[in-house]
């Protein structure tokens, strides 16, 4: 099954309700409002006939026959694993390089110009490819030409099998496309659900970082959070053999990304300490179990290696602390939301 990652939040009007009660406070963060009651929109759960025809063809794509080509230059169709390097004006720019890139000619995971500027290439082979940006592109390279150096280092064929029963009996257990279809349509409404919870969640905690008065920030905890989020860029820049650069990631974005995630965890402390939620060992070990695969780990060492024991902690709180939330908010479902918003720090202390 293929697993999603949420990359970005997305908020729709979010309020608090007046309440009469004191304001939950510490010695170092004081909230504005009760974190009980605060209305938030969650989109609904239902599977579209689209979105299971998208899942189905994925497994598909993934489970076929792959065959290196050597005798020919690519075509659209095949799948690539390429370098690229991106200049504007001789310069590079945020976004532009990449190296170690999987992509599929002709699926428009690229502007349509790059992709078909490696069509015709062979194995090895390197050269220049000239795109335009559209104009309703990222603002900082819309409308501009660009010129992006490519070397394609693997060229594959991918012969993707039918649709069958014994196909859908190969790779689920299902006997029948009928059975697995329901099966399949039951996992992603369970997957849409959990990303929905966890959006909201996340909209709900940055509504009360974003107007909590905060007192002071504990060195050890900043430290703390630096350090995780350091190991965990590294690892991550290892991982997809890019910079935060290429990423297009500046340093005042990690500061950002840092300063929220004290904030966060300070208004997390302070409901836990509300609400008497504790966070043990072992829940920490079984999360640790359940998700390092998935993050990609081998051992439970490694993953604790990257993220650390509070980080971990963290996360298995901000689960038990998302249930409170959710429990007591006011809930609209909405079929698609449409409001973004830009996560941002609460500004400087």
């Amino acid at each position: 099954m293929k697993k999603k990652m949420m990359a970005v939040f997305c908020l729709a009007a979010i309020g608090l309700s007046g309440c009469a009660s004191k304001p939950l406070e510490n010695e170092y963060v004081k909230l504005s409002s009760s974190y009980k009651g605060i209305e938030v929109e969650m989109e609904k759960s239902e599977v579209s006939d689209e979105e299971l025809q998208d899942e189905i063809a994925f497994q598909m794509e993934i489970n076929g026959e792959a065959r290196e080509i050597t005798d020919r230059p690519a075509q659209i169709g095949d799948t690539v694993v390429i370098d690229f390097e991106g200049t504007i004006d001789g310069e590079e720019f945020d976004g532009g390089t990449g190296y170690g890139y999987t992509i599929v000619l002709g699926d428009g995971t690229f502007l349509e110009e790059f992709e078909n500027g490696i069509v015709g290439m062979k194995t090895n082979e390197s050269k220049d490819v000239h795109v335009k940006f559209p104009d309703d592109y990222n603002v900082e390279v819309a409308g501009k030409e660009a010129i992006f150096n490519i070397t394609v280092y693997s060229i594959q064929e991918v012969t993707v099998p039918e649709y069958t029963d014994e196909f859908v009996e190969s790779i689920s257990g299902y006997t029948t496309r009928k059975e697995y279809e329901k099966a399949l349509r039951e996992e992603l409404e369970e997957m849409n659900e959990e990303n929905a919870r966890g959006m909201a969640v996340d909209e709900i905690l940055w509504k009360l970082v974003s107007e909590a008065e905060f007192k002071k920030i504990p060195e050890e905890l900043y430290e703390s959070c630096k350090a995780e989020k350091e190991r965990e860029n590294q690892y991550e820049e290892e991982l997809f053999g890019m910079t935060l650069e290429d990423m297009g990631l500046t340093e005042e974005d990690v500061a950002a990304d840092i300063d929220y995630m004290v904030r966060e965890r300070l208004v997390m402390e302070l409901i836990a300490d509300a609400e008497k939620i504790e966070v043990t060992q072992e829940e920490c070990d079984e999360y640790i179990a359940y998700n390092m695969d998935y993050y990609g780990f081998n051992t439970a060492d490694e993953m604790e290696e990257v993220y650390g024991s509070d980080g971990i902690r963290a996360v298995v709180l901000k689960e038990k602390i998302g249930d409170v939330l959710i429990k007591n908010a006011k809930i609209t479902e909405v079929d698609k939301k449409t409001d973004d918003f830009f996560l941002a720090t609460a500004g400087d202390v």
